[in-house]
């Protein structure tokens, strides 16, 4: 019989697995910020050889958050973040200088 910290462990990652399908970045957020809840309480209770678990997911879980909330404060009536197979242009505007690898400029 599988133990509650098992079952823990399992759901962790089955929302992992669960993100890589997710077409959008509010429902990802969400689905990776449950994860990491689920990886840290799993990775505390286990053993302490999984502490480096611990330690990555209580990284990311505040990361996780922050995204998030910048994605709910940059478009609040946004409803194209929601829909699926909609790719919103004007949210990731901002982050288009973070990319500039300089594909159309001629050298």
């Amino acid at each position: 019989m599988i133990n509650w910290i098992s079952m823990v462990g399992y759901i962790a990652a089955l929302l992992v697995g669960t993100t890589f399908y997710m077409k959008s970045m509010i429902h990802l957020r969400c689905f990776a910020i449950a994860s990491n809840v689920c990886f840290m309480i799993y990775a505390y209770f286990h053993s302490p050889q999984l502490y480096p678990v611990l330690i990555l997911h209580a990284f990311l879980l505040p990361l996780n958050i922050n995204r998030l909330w910048e994605l709910r404060k940059q478009a609040p009536g946004n409803k194209s973040l929601l829909v699926k197979n909609e790719w919103s242009r004007n949210y990731l505007r901002p982050a288009y200088h973070y990319f500039d690898i300089g594909i159309n400029s001629h050298r």
